[in-house]
C-alpha cells in the first residue's frame, strides 16, 4: 500500500509539472472528463504502471493546441482473421473494465486532452489501397498509415512514406521505438516504417512455444520451464517430448486431425520461428549498411535439418496448412485443436494466445527452443505477416503536427498500453500460470527483426515457410532459385534509397 501512495504522488507531482520540469511531459493521471466511459480506467491503469515499473521517460515535444483536428491512423485489417483486430488504437466503451480496451483509454485521452485532438483508426481491409489512393490524389487523408510489413516494401518504393530519421520532434532512440526495427530497417540512413508502441502487434506477433499442462502432467515429462533456466530447452528436447504426445486416440492405425492427439500443432509459421529460435537467419545488416543473405548457410541447414524431424513427422505433427481438417481456414483448425485439448505443444504467435482465453485447460508460453546447449540465447522473431509499422505518408502537410503526436502518442503508449499488454492481458490472464509471466522475459529479451525477412525481398521470406507444405527439405535448391530476385529487390531498395533527396 505504502508503494501505491507514493508512486500515486509522483505520478500527481509529475503531473502538476507538466511543461516545467520536463519538456513537454504532459499529464500522466487518466483523464476523468469521460466518467461515464472511463470511470474505471483510473484504477486500473494505476495498478497496471505499479504491474510495470520503470523509470518514466518522456516525449520532448512541446503542449500544442490543435484545436479538435481529427488525427487519423489508418490499420489494416484481414476479414475473418480475428488476430489482426488489435484493441490498440480504438476503445470501446461497453468495454470499459477491461484492462487492455481501459488503457487504450486512458492513453488516448491523456494525448487528446493534451493536445486538443480526436484520435480515430481507419481499421481497412485494404489499408495498402487506401493509402494509394490518397497518395494519388494528394489528399492528406491519414496522418499515420500502418501497413502490415511483409507488404510495406511496394509503398516504400512508390514513394508513399516519408523519412522518419528526416523529420523534426522524432528521437528514435527511445525506447518506444522497437530499436531492433530502427537498427535493422534503416537502410542507407533512410527508415520509412517503423515498429512503435502505439501498437501492440510487434509484441503479438512474436513466435512462442505453448503446451498443454494436463498433457504434460499425465505423460510425466520434464518441466520445460526448468529447462528453459537450465538452458537444455532445445530443438531436441521438443522432439522428444512431442514424440511422447502423441496417440492415436481411436486406434484405427491411422492419425487424423478430428480424432486423434497430436504432439505437436503449427502452421507453417514454424519455419521461420524455429530458423531464428535455432540461431539462424535468412538476411543480416552488415557494419557498412550493406545486407547479406544468410538463408544458403550451413547453419540454416543444421537447424532446419532438426526441425524436419519433428514438423515432417506426419504422426507426430498436425501442419495445419497441410493436413486435412474440418475448418474453413487454418488458424481456425488451429484453435480448435488446441482448445479441444489435443496437443501436447504448439508453435504459434502471442496473439493467438488471447483466442484461448476461454480454455478450460491449463497451458503455459515457452520461448522457441535452441538449436543446442552451447547456444547461449533463445531467439524468438517477430513476424512481418502480423507485425504492423507505422509511418507518415508523404501527403502529411503539417510535418510538426504529425511528428509531435506521433512522439508523444509513442511515448505515453509505453506507460499504459504495454504494461496493460505484457502485465495484466499476457501474464495474469492467458498465460495462466507464474512460471509462464517468466518465460517472457527470455521470449522479448531477445526478439528478431529480420531486414529480408521484414520486406519480404524476392518472396524468399515468404515462399520459404511453404516448404514445410510439402515436407520439401531442399533449401539449398531453393535458396539458389530465388537468390537472383532476392538480390534484384534489395539492389532496387537500395538503389531507390540512393535516389532520394533526403
Amino acid at each position: 500500500m505504502l508503494i501505491i501512495i507514493i508512486f500515486s504522488l509522483i505520478l500527481t507531482a509529475c503531473s502538476s509539472d507538466s511543461g516545467k520540469a520536463d519538456s513537454g511531459a504532459g499529464n500522466n493521471e487518466p483523464a476523468s472528463a469521460t466518467q461515464s466511459a472511463g470511470e474505471n480506467a483510473g484504477d486500473n491503469i494505476e495498478a497496471n504502471e505499479q504491474a510495470y515499473f520503470e523509470e518514466r521517460l518522456y516525449a520532448d515535444v512541446p503542449d500544442m493546441d490543435y484545436g479538435e483536428y481529427d488525427f487519423k491512423i489508418l490499420t489494416f485489417a484481414e476479414a475473418g482473421n480475428p488476430v489482426h483486430d488489435h484493441p490498440d488504437v480504438t476503445w470501446h466503451e461497453d468495454q470499459m473494465g477491461e484492462m487492455l480496451n481501459d488503457a487504450v483509454y486512458a492513453r488516448n485521452t491523456a494525448i487528446e486532452e493534451r493536445f486538443n485532438i480526436k484520435i480515430t483508426e481507419i481499421h481497412s481491409n485494404d489499408s495498402a489501397g487506401d493509402l494509394r489512393k490518397s497518395v494519388n490524389t494528394q489528399e492528406d487523408m491519414y496522418d499515420l498509415a500502418g501497413q502490415r510489413m511483409v507488404a510495406s516494401l511496394s509503398p516504400i518504393t512508390s514513394g508513399f512514406y516519408m523519412n522518419l530519421h528526416a523529420l523534426p520532434h522524432l528521437d528514435l532512440t527511445k525506447p518506444w521505438y522497437l530499436q531492433s526495427s530502427v537498427e535493422n530497417l534503416t537502410v542507407g540512413g533512410k527508415l520509412f516504417t517503423v515498429y512503435s508502441e502505439i501498437l501492440i502487434s510487434p509484441y503479438s506477433a512474436t513466435a512462442v512455444i505453448v503446451f498443454n499442462k494436463t498433457l504434460h502432467q499425465d505423460l510425466k515429462l520434464a518441466d520445460p520451464y526448468q529447462m528453459v533456466k537450465d538452458g537444455t530447452w532445445t530443438i531436441d528436447a521438443l522432439y522428444e517430448m512431442s514424440r511422447q504426445g502423441s496417440k492415436d486416440l481411436n486406434g484405427d492405425g491411422k492419425m487424423t486431425f478430428a480424432d486423434d492427439q497430436w504432439g505437436f500443432m503449427t502452421g507453417v509459421d514454424i519455419m521461420a520461428a524455429a530458423l531464428f529460435g535455432g540461431g539462424g537467419r535468412i538476411s543480416s545488416m552488415q557494419s557498412n549498411g550493406s545486407i547479406e543473405l544468410m538463408l544458403g548457410t550451413e547453419k540454416t541447414f543444421s537447424v532446419m535439418d532438426k526441425m524436419f524431424q519433428i514438423i515432417y513427422d506426419d504422426e507426430i505433427t498436425m501442419n495445419v496448412h497441410k493436413g486435412k481438417h474440418d475448418q474453413p481456414n487454418p488458424n481456425l483448425a488451429m484453435d480448435k485443436l488446441w482448445m479441444d485439448g489435443r496437443a501436447l505443444f504448439g508453435g504459434t504467435r502471442i496473439s493467438n494466445i488471447r483466442l484461448w482465453r476461454e480454455m478450460d485447460t491449463p497451458f503455459g508460453m515457452l520461448p522457441m527452443p535452441k538449436y543446442d546447449e552451447a547456444q547461449e540465447r533463445y531467439y524468438s522473431v517477430v513476424s512481418p505477416w502480423q507485425a504492423m509499422g507505422i509511418g507518415i505518408p508523404v501527403t502529411a502537410t503539417n510535418i510538426d503536427r504529425t511528428t509531435i503526436i506521433l512522439e508523444a502518442l509513442s511515448a505515453e503508449s509505453r506507460y499504459t498500453l504495454r504494461p496493460a499488454y505484457f502485465e495484466v492481458a499476457l501474464k495474469m490472464k492467458q498465460a495462466r500460470d507464474e512460471e509462464s509471466a517468466e518465460m517472457l522475459d527470455y521470449i522479448f529479451g531477445n526478439t528478431v527483426i529480420d531486414t529480408a525477412m521484414t520486406f519480404n525481398f524476392g518472396k524468399m521470406f515468404e515462399d520459404f515457410q511453404y516448404l514445410a507444405s510439402n515436407n520439401d527439405r531442399n533449401i539449398q535448391s531453393f535458396y539458389e532459385k530465388y537468390l537472383p530476385r532476392t538480390e534484384k529487390d534489395i539492389d532496387n531498395f537500395v538503389d531507390f534509397i540512393n535516389n532520394l533527396d533526403n
